[in-house]
C-alpha cells in the first residue's frame, strides 16, 4: 500500500493534511492579488515569484483552514486582503460637462486647392525642363 502514496514534494508545507476545496485557474491580478469567494487573497512579499502576475493558478483551502495558492509546484501561503481602493469617479464614464458637450460637425467640404492667377506656379519665367538629352561633356584634347 505504500507504493501507492506519492512521494512528498520539496517545498510543501508542514500543514499538509489534505485539500478540502481546489479552485483552478484563477488569474493573478498586476498587485500579486486574487479574487476567490468573494474576497481578494495576497501573496506575501516575500513569496512573489517571476513569473506569477498574471498567472493562472490554483488555490487550495486545506482541512486545517489555511489558504494555498499553487504555482508552478510551488505552494505559497496567501493572506486576506482590504478591498482596492475605489476611483471618486466610475471608470469608463465621462465627467457630466463633457458627457452634455458634443463636437460641432464641420459643414463645408474642403475643395482642391487651385493656386490664383499671380501665383509663383502659373508665372512662365525661371521654370526648369528637362530636355531628355545628356549635355555635351567632351572635351578637345
Amino acid at each position: 500500500m505504500s507504493r501507492l502514496l506519492p512521494e512528498p514534494m520539496s517545498g510543501l508545507p508542514a500543514a499538509t493534511s489534505g485539500v478540502a476545496h481546489p479552485q483552478p485557474n484563477v488569474p493573478v491580478a498586476a498587485d500579486h492579488t486574487v479574487s476567490w469567494q468573494a474576497q481578494r487573497w495576497g501573496v506575501p512579499r516575500e513569496q512573489v515569484c517571476a513569473g506569477l502576475r498574471g498567472a493562472r493558478v490554483e488555490i487550495e483551502r486545506r482541512l486545517d483552514g489555511s489558504e494555498w495558492l499553487r504555482f508552478r509546484g510551488r505552494y505559497l501561503p496567501l493572506h486576506p486582503c482590504p478591498e482596492a481602493p475605489r476611483s471618486a469617479t466610475p471608470s469608463g464614464l465621462r465627467p457630466t460637462g463633457v458627457a452634455d458637450a458634443k463636437p460641432k460637425a464641420s459643414s463645408k467640404i474642403k475643395t482642391k486647392y487651385i493656386p490664383p492667377p499671380d501665383h509663383p506656379w502659373r508665372k512662365p519665367w525661371k521654370r526648369t525642363f528637362l530636355f531628355c538629352r545628356k549635355p555635351d561633356i567632351s572635351t578637345l584634347r
